[in-house]
Parts: C-alpha cells; structure tokens; sequence
C-alpha cells in the first residue's frame, strides 16, 4: 500500500527558491548601499577640492591687503597692472615687496605639469610661496582704480584645481575680486 505524501516532513534547511530569494534580496541591498557609500566619496572629494581653493584664494587675499596696507605705496616701475599675470611691486620702508607668479614644474600620478603659483618676495628674504600645489593661478590681475596716483587697487584671483586626467570629478574653479585701498597718510 502506497503511503499519503500529506505526513511528509520537513528536512532542516532552506529551499532553493528561498536561497535565491534572500540572495536577491541581499545584491539589491548592497548595490544600494555601495552606491550611497560611492556618491558619498564623492561629494567628500569634491567638497575638499574646493575647500583647497577657497583657502588658497583667502590666504592669498588676506595677505596681498596686510601687504597692500602696511606699504608706503606702489613702485610703479616694478609693477604691471592691468593684466593678467599682474606683478605688483610695493615700496616698503627697507625695500621692496613683490608679488608675482611663476611656472613651477610638478608631478602628479607620475604626469609631468607646469603649473603656475603666486609668490611672495619681501625685503632681504628668499621669495615664498603663497598658493598651494594642488591650485593653478589662472589669472592674477591688478588694476588701478584710483585714478592717476593710485588709491585703491582691484584684485582678480581665479584659481582652478590641478588636473591631469581632466577629470570631472576634480574639476573646481574659483574667480574672486576684491578691492584694497592703500594707505594715503604716511607714518
């Protein structure tokens, strides 16, 4: 006599159907997961690329107006204004200080680049640099906007990320103005 399947029991375990299903389940999760966790990298990237910038171009800012105040005025035959790639020379009392740019040669994921950087040359001191590797000065301009004998000068700043793959995900521009006015009584 034939037994009735319908006091089968159970073996311990899962089912393919039921493997398949909690894989299914976990591969979704992850692929969710691993995608939040990749666009979280790179906002962060991006976020400290700009971070780069913005302290580059303010460093810069904050000291080419110390600079700009503190001077006895502007040594018009050191200086170029007007356009890009500027060199502003300032008459100091012991000297002359001059902020200008320059190409330096870098290397990045082993590629060769020229980049250029603004310095800082004080009196009777080696010149410094005031920007990072990591920006290229894309344009340092300084104008006259006092008129004639100069009372105040304008500032353009742009600055751009180093990349050498052209990467969109590094990609990062910062343009700034500012306008400084010079010192006009003499101590």
């Amino acid at each position: 006599m034939i037994k009735p399947l319908t006091n089968h029991r159970r073996k311990a375990g899962l089912t393919l159907v039921e493997m398949t299903l909690y894989i299914a389940i976990f591969s979704l999760f992850m692929s969710f997961a691993l995608g939040f966790f990749w666009q979280m990298q790179q906002a962060r990237i991006r976020s400290d690329i700009g971070r780069e910038g913005k302290e580059n171009a303010s460093q810069a800012l904050e000291l080419l107006k110390s600079q700009i105040r503190n001077a006895d005025g502007l040594d018009s035959p050191g200086s170029q204004l007007g356009q890009n790639l500027s060199v502003l020379s300032l008459a100091k009392p012991d000297g002359t200080a001059l902020f200008e740019t320059y190409q330096k040669p870098i290397e990045v994921g082993g590629t060769p680049l020229r980049i250029q950087k603004l310095r800082l040359a004080l009196p009777n001191q080696p010149a410094e640099d005031i920007t990072s590797d990591h920006v290229n000065i894309t344009r340092f301009e300084v104008a006259d906007v006092g008129g004639g004998d100069p009372t105040a000068l304008q500032i353009r700043l742009s600055l751009a990320s180093v990349n050498p793959g052209s990467d969109t995900l590094y990609d990062s521009t910062l343009d700034t103005t500012a306008t400084i006015a010079l010192r006009t009584e003499k101590p």
